[in-house]
């Protein structure tokens, strides 16, 4: 089943908003690496990534805008990708599927 908006906001808490969306992977590792396709938005008061269930299992990640230090939208070989550096680590997210990965780190940026 392929994430939709309304399961990013079955996530969020109330009275929180999605400021900017983008459908893209998460690059994880799970015993070898492994792009988790899922849907990030950036809220008012977070940054969520729903991934596509996997075993019956969705995967939700939360990042407060105080955790993140900064992103970057980054260029590879093949595509560009967002870069978030967090307190005590960093995330990747790639096979971004718009155009509007500027527009998303620059939102994060700004909170």
């Amino acid at each position: 089943m392929q994430m939709t908006l309304k399961h990013v906001q079955e996530q969020m808490s109330e009275n929180d908003r999605i400021l900017a969306h983008i459908r893209c992977s998460l690059d994880t590792y799970i015993y070898s690496r492994v792009a988790r396709p899922g849907i990030l938005a950036v809220t008012e008061k977070e940054v969520i990534f729903v991934a596509n269930a996997v075993g019956g299992y969705d995967l939700v990640e939360r990042y407060t805008h105080e955790k993140i230090e900064r992103a970057a939208l980054k260029k590879w070989i093949f595509s560009p990708y967002i870069y978030m550096k967090l307190h005590g680590g960093a995330k990747k997210f790639k096979h971004l599927m718009d155009e509007n990965g500027d527009e998303l780190v620059e939102i994060i940026n700004q909170k």
